[in-house]
């Protein structure tokens, strides 16, 4: 994948996407940087401390060898999974507990970074909410280590997954307890908040449920459950929320 790829050695007086990177994941590990693409007198001495903690040569320059150092959560969440002994839904909360336990989260402004490029195709930016796209990126994991075909289409859309899953006949309304119950037989499906302009506004894995309450692993959220937020993280949610409105869901074999 080539945001875990750097062509080219980058030191001061560089500048463009490629420095962007370098940034982003500086800050990510701490070295919190101003990410404009140029490799100025504060990104060299973040290199440089980045540099001393993982016994490198405190140059300043960021070589292919050392941006795979920097990327090292990322390859770690994309990283395969035995797939024995998983259903695709089961596979996919895996995949999604690995991008959680990295720390998958937004850097540089609402919805950028290269976590979000990386579920969201290389797309980023305030149009760009990626909850969606980071289930879709768990469950096409799972599909491919286990050689199997999606169950709905994917979607970057929360309204247009599930309305995928409509039609795949896998939507199950939250208003009725007696298909819901199915949830109950394993975690791996997804959950749909309803929405107000739009028919589903969020959408995340179901980790595990409970008899009146499920646990989640959700991306563009935070543990106040907010919908625009900015990291991947576990929640816990209710069959309904505060208002009484129901969640509904898409069942994942």
């Amino acid at each position: 994948m080539s945001e875990v790829v750097l062509s080219e050695t980058l030191q001061r007086g560089d500048s463009g996407f490629d420095v962007q990177r370098v940034q982003e994941w500086l800050t990510l590990g701490g070295y919190g940087l101003v990410i404009d693409g140029q490799f100025g007198s504060a990104t060299q001495l973040a290199v440089t401390k980045y540099q001393s903690t993982v016994n490198a040569a405190a140059d300043g320059v960021v070589t292919p060898a050392l941006f795979d150092l920097l990327v090292a959560p990322m390859k770690a969440a994309i990283a395969s999974i035995d797939p024995a002994g998983y259903s695709l839904g089961g596979l996919a909360v895996a995949y999604a507990r690995q991008h959680l336990t990295q720390r998958a989260r937004e850097v540089g402004g609402n919805n950028r970074g290269p976590w979000v490029r990386l579920y969201m195709g290389g797309n980023e930016g305030a149009e760009w909410p990626w909850c969606a796209g980071f289930v879709c990126f768990c469950l096409e994991q799972a599909a491919q280590s286990l050689h199997v075909p999606l169950p709905i289409q994917a979607s970057y859309s929360c309204s247009r997954l599930g309305e995928n899953a409509r039609a795949a006949g896998l939507l199950i309304n939250g208003d009725d307890t007696k298909k819901r119950a199915q949830l109950l037989k394993q975690g791996g499906s997804l959950f749909l908040v309803r929405g107000t302009t739009e028919e589903w506004e969020h959408t995340g894995l179901v980790q595990a449920v409970e008899s009146d309450a499920f646990t989640t692993i959700e991306g563009n959220s935070d543990t106040t459950g907010s919908r625009d937020a900015y990291e991947v993280c576990s929640n816990t949610r209710g069959w309904t929320d505060g208002k009484g409105i129901a969640r509904d869901f898409i069942l994942i074999a």
